[in-house]
């Protein structure tokens, strides 16, 4: 189910790295490459914190332009938890007690730097929240919700491949179609947060598909 979820989206944009390669550079005299945009997709996963330990799923869409200016669309979701102690003696438990959850839709913009198998970028934007939380009151706790702008910011390393290969899906066991594609996957990791009313930060995980460089610019 994972394997086939991770496929289907990986396809939109397999037929977009297929379609868009259209320029070419020329190294010696046959050989040719062409080149590519570069526009990739990832999820994450994260662990960070606010006032409650928090744990986030997100999405981004991002295309770099020019020569390294990046944007992105982000959503995600994270999810608060308060920790109590529960005493068993000789021996305590930790409990978590979901507090929140809290909805992000943002468009950041920022600066992205590709080595020849790895990235660097960092950027920063403009993102609305949708949250909703138990808030402590006199006789209890109630159930509410807010919303609220902010500004959203992340860093990211990525590594992917350093030459056009034959897409391989399946974790890379499988390599279809024969030509060389710039399509392909990444893993990195990303600092990200926001500076909001509920400002949060924390580290994750990402796993992505798509063109994550120009590769005409490599002499293969």
């Amino acid at each position: 189910m994972k394997s086939t979820l991770l496929f289907l989206i990986a396809l939109p944009f397999f037929g977009l790295a297929q379609n868009t390669e259209t320029d070419s550079l020329s190294f010696g005299k046959d050989i040719v490459v062409e080149s590519n945009s570069i526009i990739f997709g990832e999820m994450y996963v994260g662990v960070g914190g606010s006032n409650n330990l928090t744990t986030a799923i997100g999405v981004n869409l991002n295309f770099q332009f020019n020569k390294d200016d990046l944007l992105t669309a982000r959503f995600s979701s994270a999810y608060g938890a308060k920790t109590s102690y529960l005493l068993l003696f000789p021996y305590s438990l930790l409990l978590l007690r979901r507090s929140e959850t809290v909805l992000e839709y943002g468009v950041l913009y920022g600066k992205r730097y590709v080595f020849k198998s790895s990235s660097f970028s960092f950027s920063g934007g403009i993102a609305y929240y949708n949250r909703d939380f138990y808030q402590k009151r006199e006789g209890g706790y109630t159930f509410e919700h807010e919303n609220y702008f902010g500004f959203p910011f992340e860093l990211n390393y990525k590594l992917f491949k350093g030459r056009k290969k034959r897409f391989r899906a399946y974790y890379g066991l499988i390599p279809v179609g024969k030509e060389k594609v710039a399509f392909g996957r990444s893993i990195g990791f990303k600092l990200y947060g926001d500076i909001s009313r509920n400002s949060h930060f924390g580290f994750g995980i990402t796993y992505g598909f798509g063109t994550h460089k120009d590769y005409s610019r490599e002499n293969p």
